[in-house]
């Protein structure tokens, strides 16, 4: 079978076929002069091409890699940082933490800034600007270096490295909301020793299809996104506020997909200096609706119940409809729900949990899979357990039926909501056609909850025949929501949706 590959035009021998195309020119030289060559394996000629095409291969993969090099969606490593390079997109460097800090103190204290602590695991942070305290306010602070590993979780105790301030306690306590947004930059090193390259590649993918010129949003955005590797993505509402003006938002990775304020000034201050004399500029993160997410799958049943396996773990799944945690006793481990079809011991399920973390003490929901151990309680009320319990996890939210790929299947649908973006500023046509989220939903980064979402995953898993919304609500409502709503000020940050719970069932 031919191993050559086709770019175009241009055909790849692979080196065996280099060997043959040879081996065939010399033979047909040799009969036109009346000979008989040998060119079998083993033989004089049959080695002396081998020698030859193994020569000339290397020429071929290098033509190969040069190939891909040049193209943004396949250069790999350096040959994707050269690229990115010659357009203008240079790597960025790790970003830090920022967040806030509960500070205890006697009277009022005066925070320089730059005025650094210390976390227990030896991450250092700055206060932002100066600030004016009273016992048990919060301080912006951003580490002073950047990594991933600088996030720490709400709680976390800091120490003041100078006790230059006397009526200053010399402990604070990291502050709800934790301190977040710390990037490793654009490029990192994997375990193999190759490079990662996919931020720097979508940006350059972004600048590519946006082409920044003049001051226009795609160069807002190039500049915001560019001013820290804390930014996942940048959003322009052109002129929503006005002439002349031109609104922000900023988002993270994951979690909540707010940043904290330090990191906000620091975007705003960068977009600043490059458009001097600009005093129209909003700057700001998005604001948070969480929603409640239940999904309907067709799946194969068990090759035990008839099926083809590798979809339901039950030959009867259950629940098979919205049904939700409605209580859960933590003494006896003892979940209660509403359904109204009781559940049976044996049967696997699955619960979301929104509460779970990394080990940076970021929100890492997942799904649990459990076993149903004991069952009682009435209709619209049953009660179960499980076996070994629901350990440090709280039940809440809806629950899925057991499937084989059911911890994949809301992997991949949060990942597909965490890539949802903010919603529009404003619904008045006055100001819609100029003030419009830019880049617009229907080109990239969408902010509804569509059917265009599930099929994503549903073709990423060949076992789903079907896959469709049962449930899109406000969280702990039953309040439909299925786009972000508009903000009560056009100033005010725009709402993004976000994960709160989800369950999937026949």
């Amino acid at each position: 079978m031919s191993t050559a590959v086709a770019v175009g035009d241009a055909a790849y021998p692979s080196p065996s076929e280099c060997r043959d195309i040879l081996l065939r020119t010399v033979r047909v030289a040799y009969a036109r002069a009346g000979l008989v060559a040998n060119v079998l394996p083993g033989s004089d000629l049959w080695y002396r091409t081998d020698a030859n095409a193994k020569r000339v291969s290397i020429a071929i993969t290098n033509g190969q890699l040069a190939q891909a090099d040049m193209s943004p969606l396949t250069a790999q490593g350096q040959g994707c940082i050269t690229l990115a390079g010659v357009f203008g997109v240079i790597p960025r460097p790790a970003g830090g933490a920022a967040g806030q800090l509960i500070i205890r103190c006697t009277g009022t204290v005066i925070l320089p800034a730059g005025f650094q602590c210390t976390a227990p695991d030896g991450h250092k942070y700055q206060v932002v600007a100066v600030t004016t305290l009273t016992d048990g306010q919060a301080v912006d602070v951003i580490a002073v270096e950047g990594g991933a590993s600088t996030d720490q979780g709400v709680g976390t105790k800091v120490t003041w490295d100078s006790a230059a301030i006397g009526a200053l306690n010399p402990v604070a306590t990291v502050a709800t909301g934790g301190l977040t947004g710390g990037s490793d930059g654009d490029v990192t090193t994997n375990a193999d020793g190759s490079l990662s390259v996919e931020p720097l590649r979508a940006r350059l993918i972004r600048k590519l299809a946006f082409p920044p010129v003049g001051g226009n949003w795609s160069e807002v955005v190039e500049w915001a996104e560019g001013a820290s590797s804390s930014v996942e993505a940048a959003f322009v509402y052109p002129a929503v506020q006005g002439p002349a003006s031109y609104d922000l938002a900023i988002t993270k990775k994951g979690g909540d997909r707010t940043l904290p304020n330090a990191t906000v000034l620091l975007v705003a201050a960068a977009v600043n200096s490059k458009m001097p004399g600009q005093n129209a500029l909003t700057a700001t993160g998005v604001v948070a609706q969480a929603f409640d997410m239940t999904t309907v799958a067709a799946l194969p049943l068990p090759q035990t119940a008839g099926g083809a396996g590798g979809g339901w773990r039950d030959a009867t799944p259950w629940p098979a409809a919205d049904v939700k945690v409605t209580g859960y006793n933590a003494g006896t481990g003892t979940v209660t729900v509403n359904g109204t079809v009781s559940p049976a011991v044996g049967q696997q399920i699955g619960i979301w949990n929104p509460s779970a973390v990394d080990d940076h003490g970021n929100p890492a929901p997942t799904m649990l899979e459990y076993v149903i151990a004991t069952v009682g309680g009435v209709s619209g009320a049953w009660t179960f357990t499980v076996q070994g319990g629901f350990g440090s996890a709280i039940p809440t939210g809806y629950v899925s039926a057991g499937a084989v790929h059911l911890v994949e299947y809301g992997a991949d649908l949060l990942a597909q909501v965490e890539g949802l973006g903010p919603g529009e500023k404003s619904a008045n046509q006055d100001v819609v056609p100029r003030g419009r989220r830019e880049p617009t939903t229907d080109v990239e980064f969408p902010s509804a909850l569509t059917s265009r979402l599930l099929s994503v995953v549903q073709n990423a898993h060949s076992e789903i025949a079907d896959l469709t919304y049962s449930l899109r609500v406000a969280a702990g409502t039953l309040t439909p929501l299925t786009a972000p709503s508009l903000p009560l000020a056009v100033g005010d940050p725009p709402n993004i949706l976000v994960l709160n719970t989800l369950a999937i069932h026949p």
